[in-house]
C-alpha cells in the first residue's frame, strides 16, 4: 500500500486527509475510492486495529481509502463535517479517484459525520454504517452522565458539542439521496442498543434502492475478535466491490 497526504483548509484549521492507494501494477488507476469517517478523537472506544484491517482489505480489492486525520481532540464537531466534505471534494478532482464511484463508511461517532455528508451531495454512490447511533440518543447519553460504558471521554463533552448535535438530523440526511446502504450492527454490542440501527433503516424504508440491515455475528462494539473483525473487513469490502464493476455515467451536479 502506497499513501499520499492532501492538505485541507476547514474554518481556522489546517487539516490533512490520508489516501491510501491500490497497487497500480495489479490495478490501474483511477480507484473507485471509500472515504472513511471514523469516531473523532475523542471516541472513548478504539478502532485502530479495525481501520488498520479495512484499508488492506479495500486496497487489496482495487479500491482506494480516503479519512480525514484525527487532528486535535479540541476540533468541534461541525469543524470535522466539514473536513470530511472538503476530503470529498478533493477526491472529486483527484487524477487517481474514479469521481463517479465514491463510496463513504461511517463508523460509531463517524456515522453522525457520514449522515452529515452524504445529506450535503449525491455524488457518494454507496454508504455503509457500522454501530450507528442518532445525535438524540447521543445527547440524551450525556443528559444522563452516567450511561456506562460512555462513548465519549469525559473532556469532550462541552455545551458547543451538544448544541452541534441538536441541530444535526442523521436520519433526514441518510435518505435525503437515494444509494445502496448497508447498516451493520454488532451482535454482542454492549455498548449501543440494536434499536439505533433500526432507527437508520425506518428512515430508509422508503428510499429505493432499500438499505439492508445485517448482524455481525460475535461482534462486540469495536470488533475485538480477530476473527469478527475479520468478517466485518469482509463484509464491508463486499459490500464497496461491486463499484469497480458498476458501470460508470456522468456524475451528478454537485
Amino acid at each position: 500500500m502506497t499513501q499520499m497526504h492532501i492538505e485541507l483548509d476547514v474554518q481556522t484549521r489546517l487539516m490533512r486527509a490520508v489516501l491510501w492507494m491500490p497497487d497500480p501494477a495489479a490495478v490501474a488507476p483511477p480507484w473507485p475510492t471509500v472515504l472513511l469517517c471514523p469516531p473523532p478523537a475523542g471516541s472513548a472506544h478504539d478502532y485502530g486495529p479495525l481501520l488498520t484491517e479495512l484499508i488492506a482489505v479495500l486496497n487489496d480489492a482495487g479500491l482506494a481509502v480516503a479519512h480525514v486525520e484525527p487532528g486535535s481532540p479540541s476540533a468541534a464537531l461541525g469543524e470535522i463535517i466539514d473536513a470530511a466534505s472538503a476530503a470529498l471534494h478533493q477526491l472529486l478532482v483527484h487524477e487517481d479517484v474514479d469521481s463517479a464511484r465514491l463510496g463513504v463508511l461511517g463508523i460509531e461517532l463517524g456515522t453522525l459525520v457520514a449522515a452529515a455528508l452524504t445529506g450535503r451531495t449525491d455524488r457518494v454512490t454507496r454508504l455503509c454504517l457500522l454501530a450507528p447511533l442518532t445525535a438524540e440518543a447521543l445527547l440524551s447519553r450525556i443528559a444522563r452522565r452516567d450511561a456506562s460504558p460512555p462513548l465519549l471521554q469525559s473532556d469532550s463533552v462541552s455545551e458547543l458539542l451538544c448544541r452541534e448535535l441538536a441541530e444535526l438530523a442523521p436520519l433526514k440526511d441518510v435518505a435525503a439521496h437515494p444509494r445502496p446502504t448497508l447498516i451493520l450492527s454488532p451482535a454482542a454490542d454492549a455498548v449501543l442498543p440494536r434499536a439505533q440501527a433500526h432507527a437508520y433503516l425506518d428512515a430508509l424504508t422508503a428510499v429505493k434502492p432499500a438499505a439492508r440491515l445485517e448482524l455481525l455475528a460475535r461482534a462486540d462494539h469495536t470488533c475485538t475478535d480477530p476473527e469478527a473483525r475479520g468478517v466485518c473487513a469482509a463484509r464491508i469490502r463486499d459490500f464497496f466491490s461491486p463499484m469497480r464493476k458498476e458501470p460508470r455515467s456522468e456524475p451528478p451536479s454537485a
